[in-house]
């Protein structure tokens, strides 16, 4: 027999049950919901990320091309001048490196520029790695500082005879 009026005895508990059942399916929903939401909020903010260490790199690397170009890179040097900064260069045989902190929108971000000169090819490479959230140690060591659990790196290279 139906339950139609819910006077019977056996039919008492069927709101309850329908009302904790549409509960449950909306609950489950809610969450699948949440869930894309969430992940999506991740991905965007891994793309932001990604960017600010994309042009931290992109600005090192102009800079060692521009003072490649000039012919700095030579045994002896000692700082290049990047946006107003004067950068010490650290010289391990014919590998000049150095590194720049950078303000990208609110973020101390830090980059690293490696010249690499081959004399017997007459071959430069220059490397730029870009770092999201390494703040440059300007105060230590003049290097990029320890990357966290979301560091994200970008990297450019070009190779070229001269």
């Amino acid at each position: 027999m139906p339950c139609l009026n819910f006077t019977n005895q056996k039919c008492r508990g069927v709101a309850v049950l329908l009302a904790v059942l549409l509960v449950s399916v909306v609950l489950v929903i809610s969450l699948v919901l949440l869930n894309i939401t969430y992940r999506q909020l991740i991905i965007s903010n891994t793309a932001r990320e990604s960017e600010i260490a994309w042009y931290a790199a992109e600005s090192i690397f102009n800079c060692a091309r521009y003072w490649d170009a000039k012919g700095e890179f030579v045994s002896g040097v000692t700082t290049v001048n990047c946006a107003g900064d004067n950068l010490v260069v650290d010289e391990s045989g014919l590998t000049y490196t150095f590194y720049a902190g950078y303000q990208i929108g609110d973020v101390n971000t830090c980059a690293k520029a490696e010249i690499k000169k081959d004399s017997a090819a007459n071959q430069t490479t220059i490397t730029a790695f870009g770092y999201n959230n390494r703040p440059y140690d300007s105060a230590g060591n003049g290097s990029c500082g320890t990357p966290g659990p979301r560091t994200v790196e970008r990297a450019l290279q070009t190779e070229y005879q001269g």
